[in-house]
């Protein structure tokens, strides 16, 4: 069966291609020029958002020489089940607090000062407020005040770069467009020229109220904070394996045994090293589940998933333990979601993969792993 475009979706698309094509002729410098006089830089990050996308835009600011470069953008769609306009703008103002931490962490300058702009007053209002705020802004605000040294500051609609991002702006205007390539005329000039700002209230923290278990279980890891020392997967089982092989040694001495001495690391030797990390990390990072399953207790994340302890390590018994697969894969192994480990692996399944998209490399770590909302 034949299926034919309506003439209304060929001129779409028609139009969309030839967008396409004036993306060609907008250039940028690949190059950040940096004055190596300059001592000090500011970031400047403004969002937005609208009933069509919310967004971040970044600016470096020189605090001397009071030049401003664009140096990244991001924008998101508007979500399908629906939100408030003010509730998008709290969205912008977290990927832009992402942005402004990702960005910083990049550049390795002396970013003395970090500002966030945005033309809701509703929001602000909501980062500054001490009374209890709705489940889902209270989420977004409590990951947002927990960026330190950020300024907030409200901005009028005109002046807000990040509003063209939000909107439906077509190439051929983007490419013209001074405020989105040069950030406010403003900004280049002495803070005083900056727009007047509006008090919201005192930015005093509310009072936190934290859900404590009481339980008889601890467990301090010796092995895990090597990972933090360490730029590889790799390397981190190697040396986990030869302080193994260390102990093993003082062992043998002290009970008048013969040990084997070899030269290289064995297979065997880093298998074991790999099953010592996984059980601390686990151990560091799942103590209540662990727990759980040892006295038979349900809990929502064994329900959701399966969990199940096979020869000391988290394993998810789900729907493909039916299926035709290594066992590795039948049964993932549980990683937590932030975690130094946990990054070690999905960037040596990232290098295995040839640096594949995110979808490839998600569907190669599921091989063997499992990260809960991962």
């Amino acid at each position: 069966m034949k299926l034919f475009l309506t003439v209304s979706s060929v001129m779409s698309w028609q139009e969309i291609f030839r967008q396409w094509e004036l993306c060609l002729k907008i250039t940028t410098d690949r190059l950040l020029k940096l004055d190596e006089s300059e001592s000090s830089y500011e970031l400047h990050c403004f969002t937005d958002a609208s009933k069509v996308a919310y967004a971040t835009v970044v600016y470096l600011r020189k605090r001397r020489g009071k030049s401003v470069n664009l140096i990244y953008s991001k924008a998101r769609l508007y979500p399908s089940k629906g939100m408030s306009i003010p509730s998008l703008e709290l969205m912008g103002i977290l990927i832009g607090v992402r942005a402004l931490k990702f960005v910083e962490g990049e550049l390795k300058l002396n970013i003395e000062k970090k500002f966030l702009w945005s033309d809701s007053k509703t929001a602000l209002s909501w980062i500054t407020s001490t009374k209890v705020l709705p489940v889902f802004v209270a989420n977004r605000v409590k990951e947002i005040r927990s960026s330190k040294l950020i300024e907030y500051r409200y901005i009028p609609t005109q002046d807000n770069p990040a509003d063209i991002a939000s909107r439906e702006t077509t190439v051929q205007e983007l490419a013209f467009h001074d405020l989105w390539w040069h950030s406010p005329c403003w900004l280049t000039e002495d803070d005083c020229s900056w727009p007047s700002q509006i008090t919201f209230g005192e930015t005093e923290r509310e009072e936190e109220y934290v859900n404590c278990s009481a339980v008889q279980y601890s467990f301090v890891s010796t092995i895990l904070p090597a990972a933090e020392r360490v730029s590889s997967r790799k390397i981190l089982k190697r040396v986990i394996a030869l302080v193994l092989r260390f102990l093993d040694r003082l062992r043998a001495k002290h009970a008048s045994k013969q040990f084997k001495r070899t030269i290289s690391l064995t297979v065997e030797e880093v298998r074991r090293g790999e099953t010592m990390i996984i059980e601390h990390l686990q151990q560091c990072c799942f103590p209540d589940l662990i727990q759980d399953i040892k006295r038979n207790t349900s809990s929502s994340l064994r329900q959701q998933l399966g969990i199940q302890l096979v020869n000391g390590i988290l394993r998810c018994m789900g729907r493909m333990g039916n299926a035709d697969v290594d066992f590795e894969t039948r049964y993932p192994i549980l990683l937590p979601r932030k975690n130094r480990v946990t990054q070690l692996i999905i960037e040596d399944v990232h290098k295995k993969q040839l640096h594949a998209g995110l979808q490839m490399t998600l569907c190669a770590l599921r091989t063997e792993w499992w990260i809960p909302k991962g």
